[in-house]
């Protein structure tokens, strides 16, 4: 292609009244305005219509109204003629050339034609069309002044298959609607002055497949109320503009730039005016856009930036104000070889996100205004110079999901406007720094580092210059900030850092209140701080550092606390003073240095345990106030004072300087400076028994405990040993153990004083019922003495069991193992022991066992029920012998039968404040056989097997019984009324365990024995059937007796023996049975139940009469047998088939201190 070159004047060929340079956006508004004003004006030069009369042929002067135009003549296309004019050869002229004035003209350039006009026109006039097509290689349409597509009408430019427009001052969308087209290889469009794409109407520019558009100053949407867009896209597609490219001035301006295009300016500025809104998107692999000055988003209107899909965007630098900026998509990228400003004087936000990356030279967001930027989504945003969030505006930097910042420095909050915020977020989203990062220069900055985010930084510097103000929260396991150098916190501003959640802090060198003036405030809370080298807590400023909820700071140098004079440092374990108590953390420092400053360590916290081995020196202050504190260190250096407010403060190492206590406990095996212990407070030497040193002076204040405990087995026992003096003001002795066998009469030493005791303690009391502690006193010491006294053991008891077992240990005597235990326990311990002791067991089994005897008679009252035809009783056939054999019979069979039940239970006695409640379960099973004798009467024999376990929790004892029934039974039915009776033996075979354990004591003791219980029953009831329900009143009897072995317990000097003994118990039952038959699913089902009362008298607490080897008998009483009880049965007979029948039944004994539930299941089937 021959590109054809024009010299066109620099200068304007204006219309009537037009006057404008094209130069700037004013003189293109006042030119379009005296376009409309004089738009039909008379013009100045000689004018020629076309009208095609004789073809399309641009050269024939026939086919104009005026002759051929030349260049002093306007020519005019506005006919909609059968001719379209063409050009297609050199020398076609005019002066003004509009096609489409006030009709529809149309105009096309082709083959080789060259076209030459002054002014051109496409849809010139109201209402107006026109369409212009310059196509083919070396075809050119050059225009040396102003140019319109869509004047006031509607205009279209198509530029085609290496076409070429060359124009001046261009407007596309001047007032009306205007289109270029700029397509295929080689079509070019040259723009050698200012291009407007909507200037007051709506214009549209389209270059694609591989066309060209070079532009000097270009705008899309120039004034308030007009739409311009570009469309630019293929591949070897391109945009150069040599000035502004301006994207929305004051209207409305879209481009779009894809598909591997590529767009050149001198700078880009989107939203430009105060009514302008811009948006550019730059998508696809392969696109470009590249500025050589910088770009503005948003300057004084709205702007939008998009770049995404592996596009590329290079400029100087980016300033966004008011609107966005987004970079998306892998490959996508944004270069600047100076800085991103985000929020400059007004509110915008900036997106790098989905693997896009940015790179500038320094980023600066919320100048002036607020700015939000965002990396997520492993973006990347590289800065080879500074970061500043928060300059003199509201800044927020979010980097989450796997984004990434690189920067050599950075500033969260740069001057005293400056607000700057920082949020790292999420796994593989970090925060990079090679140089300082810098959290409240002279404003606010917050650092928030959350869910396995992480931050670094050479050095780490919160609230750096006066009245500024720094945060760092770092929470969430894999969360980090790491300072490879020095961590500040509050350097001469305030300062906070927040380390939580599992998080981890890594420094070398840290100081909180750092400089003078400097505030700084520290928290590790279930986190980690790792300092390699020195901590300062108040360097030369205010420091704090608490450690809580199991946190941990490990300080590879020293902890120095108030370093510097006028300094002031407090380290807080749990909670600072005043604070409600938290769970401590751990410091982990070889030593505590406290300097000439004012320093603090303060305990108060809820831990039981503990432990502080770090060693402490110089001059300061420790505060306890909640939790037991360990200190395991060597701190024979410290020269302060230590004061415990309350809690416990053990000091197993060495503490040096003064120790009030005010309050709480001080105990511990180590030594203490001379110690004061206030009225209301505690001294224990020891952990358990053992010395506490004072190396100096000790005063016992009024009203001050000495908590003691000695050894039972020795003379040793806990002591304190002053090497000064011992001032006893008043106070108390308390003797609280340990618990054992004491010997009445053995003395201890309780206070040694080498520079001797002065005064006497005004009280000494023991928590031991049976012993009595005195004090005597020489020079350096003090003594204390246990005496026995005069209460009984039993005197200590509140029930009866506890007073007999108390009165069966007295009689032991003094030397008896079990006797000795007792000696040395409180009364709560006594009876404590006591209960387990007395071997309730052995009498609650017999109430167990009592109880339980009603299965074998009620198996076999139901039995002769049964083979009578009572009410309610079970219809399950039996196993009949007659001729021929054993056939299965009708339970009211008349032959000779044998018959079967299983059973299983569970129930409990309560306790009734002496004895402990007993829980039991039985199961087993009844065989018998009976047969009729003097013709109404039935006379059987049943045994059987049961297994009966019980325990009573509360006594440490379990037991179980293996249980084997023999008896006899009869009955007879007289009419309505029957009568059923019977006699049963049953052997128990007993085995019993049980554990006592109280202080100083424990045993397991084992008992093996056979009892054996006899009873006789009887029973009345009287028939009366209602319709297909039968009713039964009745009448019950029996009497039980319960006959023990003796035996012997096992095992030790708890061990019980006991006689053989008796309970003779009897029972009277009083209810109604009732039974009914019904059809259901086509089978016979009978409906069985029982409700009666059952009242117990004679011996309905058995008793137990046992001792101790070697001491006097006692007797103890076991859980009470209910005196009432209601007696339920609920149960179903359904006759399957007439071979087949199936039974279940409920039965239980309820009352308000003891409940026995049962169930029965019976299949029987005929052969």
């Amino acid at each position: 292609m021959t590109r054809v070159k024009l010299g066109i004047s620099s200068g304007r060929a204006a219309e009537a009244g037009n006057g404008r340079s094209g130069r700037t956006r004013h003189a293109a508004l006042l030119a379009t305005t005296a376009v409309i004003a004089l738009a039909y004006a008379s013009p100045v030069s000689a004018q020629t219509l076309w009208t095609g009369t004789n073809s399309n042929n641009w050269f024939d002067p026939g086919n104009w109204s005026a002759g051929l135009p030349n260049n002093v003549t306007d020519a005019e296309v506005d006919n909609i003629a059968v001719n379209a004019p063409a050009v297609f050869a050199i020398g076609a002229n005019a002066r003004d050339l509009t096609i489409g004035n006030s009709a529809v003209g149309s105009l096309t350039v082709q083959g080789a034609g060259v076209l030459l006009t002054t002014n051109g026109y496409i849809g010139r006039g109201l209402g107006s069309t026109g369409t212009v097509v310059v196509t083919g290689t070396d075809s050119v349409w050059a225009n040396t002044g102003d140019f319109y597509v869509g004047d006031q009408g509607s205009g279209s430019l198509t530029i085609a298959n290496g076409g070429q427009v060359i124009s001046n001052d261009s407007f596309v969308g001047n007032v009306g609607s205007g289109l270029v087209t700029v397509t295929g290889t080689d079509s070019t469009w040259t723009v050698t002055d200012p291009l407007i794409v909507g200037n007051f109407g709506s214009g549209m520019v389209n270059v694609d497949t591989g066309g060209t558009v070079e532009t000097e100053r270009v705008t899309v949407g120039a004034a308030n109320g007009s739409e311009g867009f570009l469309d630019i896209s293929g591949g070897t597609t391109s945009w150069i503009a040599s000035s502004e490219f301006i994207v929305g001035e004051e209207g409305s301006g879209t481009v779009t730039v894809s598909d591997g295009a590529t767009v050149e300016s001198q700078t880009l500025a989107v939203g430009f005016g105060p009514t302008g809104f811009g948006q550019v998107t730059i998508t696809g692999v392969g696109t470009t856009w590249t500025t050589t000055a910088s770009t503005g988003i948003g300057s004084d209107g709205v702007g939008h930036l998009l770049i995404e899909a592996g596009a590329a965007f290079n400029t100087v630098g980016v300033s966004l104000g008011t609107g966005s900026g987004t970079v998306t998509g892998a490959g996508s990228s944004l270069t600047a070889s100076g800085q991103i400003f985000v929020g400059a004087g007004g509110e915008s936000t900036f997106t790098v996100s989905d693997g896009a990356s940015v790179t500038s030279v320094g980023a600066n967001i919320a100048l002036g205004g607020t700015g939000t930027a965002t990396v997520t989504s492993g973006a990347n945003w590289t800065s080879s110079s500074t970061f500043i969030v928060g300059h003199s505006g509201l800044g927020t930097l979010n980097v989450t999901d796997g984004g990434t910042v690189n920067t050599l420095d950075s500033v969260l909050g740069r001057f005293a406007a400056g607000v700057g915020i920082l949020n790292v977020e999420g796994e593989g989203a970090s925060f990079v720094n090679t140089g300082n990062m810098g959290i409240g220069n002279e404003g606010t900055g917050a650092l928030s580092v959350t869910a396995g985010g992480t931050a670094e930084a050479q050095s780490v510097l919160l609230g750096m210059e006066a009245n500024s103000g720094g945060s760092a929260s770092i929470s969430g396991a894999g969360s980090s900030l790491t300072s490879n150098e020095f961590l500040f916190v509050g350097l001469e501003g305030n300062g906070v850092m927040f380390v939580e959640d599992g998080a981890q802090v890594n420094s070398v060198v840290a100081g909180i209140g750092a400089s003078t003036g400097g505030i700084g405030e520290a928290t590790v809370s279930g986190a980690t701080w790792l300092n390699s080298s020195d901590l300062f807590i108040g360097a030369d400023g205010t420091g704090v550092l608490t450690i809580a909820d199991g946190g941990r700071v490990e300080v590879g140098g020293a902890v120095e606390i108030a370093a510097g004079a006028g300094s002031s440092g407090t380290l807080n374990i749990g909670a600072g003073e005043g604070l409600a108590a938290a769970a401590p953390g751990t410091l982990a420092a070889g030593e505590i240095v406290f300097g000439p400053g004012t320093g603090a360590i303060v305990f108060n916290h809820t831990s039981t345990n503990y432990q502080f081995s770090a060693g402490m020196t110089g001059t300061g202050t420790i505060d306890l106030f909640s939790g037991t504190t360990v200190l395991t260190g060597n701190s024979s250096g410290f020269t302060g004072a230590t004061t415990l407010h309350g809690g416990t403060l053990a000091v197993n190492g060495t503490l040096g300087g003064t120790l009030d206590v005010l309050a709480g406990r001080l105990q511990g095996t180590g030594t203490v400076g001379s110690t004061t212990i206030a009225g209301g407070a505690v001294i224990a030497p020891g952990n358990s028994i053992g010395t506490l040193n004072i190396a100096g002076n000790a005063t016992f204040a009024a009203g001050s405990a000495y908590e003691l405990e000695l050894d039972p087995n020795s003379s040793n026992g806990d002591l304190i040993h002053a090497t000064g003096t011992v001032a006893i003001e008043g106070g108390t002795v308390e003797h609280i153990g340990l618990a054992g066998a004491y010997s009445p009469l053995r003395t201890y030493t309780i206070v040694t004083a080498d520079g001797g005791v002065d005064g006497e303690f005004a009280a000494v009391t023991s928590d031991f019922a049976f012993l009595d502690p005195t004090l005597s006193y020489d020079p350096n010491n003090v003594y204390l003495t246990l005496i026995r006294n005069d209460v009984d053991f039993g005197a200590v008891g509140l029930t009866p069991n506890q007073i007999a077992t108390g009165n069966g240990t007295e009689s032991l005597g003094l030397g008896n193992p079990l006797y000795d235990a007792v000696l040395g326990l409180s009364a709560a311990q006594a009876r404590g022991a006591f209960d387990l002791l007395s071997g309730e067991i052995h009498a609650s089994a017999k109430s167990v066992l009592i109880d339980d005897s009603r299965f074998v008679r009620e198996a076999a009252i139901d039995r002769v029920r049964a083979a009578l035809g009572g009410v309610g009783a079970s219809v399950s056939p039996v196993m009949a012998y007659g001729e021929g054999g054993p056939q299965s019979a009708a339970p009211t069979t008349d032959r000779f039968a044998i018959w079967g039940q299983g059973f299983g239970s569970w129930g409990q006695i309560d306790g009734d404040g002496n004895a402990a409640q007993i829980n039991s379960s039985t199961g087993g099973f009844f065989l018998g056989a009976d047969a009729p004798i003097f013709e109404t009467w039935r006379l059987g024999v049943i045994a059987g097997y049961s297994r009966t376990n019980f325990d009573v929790d509360a006594r440490a004892s379990s037991g179980s019984s293996d249980n084997y029934p023999l008896g006899i039974y009869t009955g007879t039915q007289w009419g309505n009324l029957g009568f059923r009776s019977g006699l049963a033996y049953t052997w128990h075979e007993i085995d019993t365990s049980r554990s006592v354990a109280f202080p100083g004591f424990s045993e397991s003791l084992t008992s093996s024995y056979d009892a054996s219980t006899f009873q006789a029953f009887g029973e009345l009831g009287y028939r009366i059937d209602v319709q297909a329900v039968a009713f039964e009143p009745f009448a019950n009897v029996a009497y039980v007796s319960f006959d023990s072995d003796g035996f012997t317990e096992q095992w030790g000097a708890a061990a019980l023996y006991a006689g053989g003994q008796t309970t003779d118990t009897t029972f009277t039952t009083l209810g109604l049975r009732v039974a009914a038959g019904l059809g259901l699913a086509g089978a016979d089902v009978t409906l069985r139940g029982t409700l009666g009362w059952r009242h117990a008298f004679g011996d309905v607490t058995p008793l137990s009469t046992q001792a101790f080897a070697g001491g006097d008998p006692f007797t103890i009483a076991g859980v009470p047998i209910a005196e009432n009880a209601a007696v339920v049965e609920a149960g179903l007979d359904w006759n399957l088939t007439p071979q087949a029948t199936l039974g279940v039944a409920y039965n239980g004994q309820l009352a308000s201190d003891a409940q026995q539930n049962g169930f029965t299941a019976r299949l029987t089937v005929e052969f």
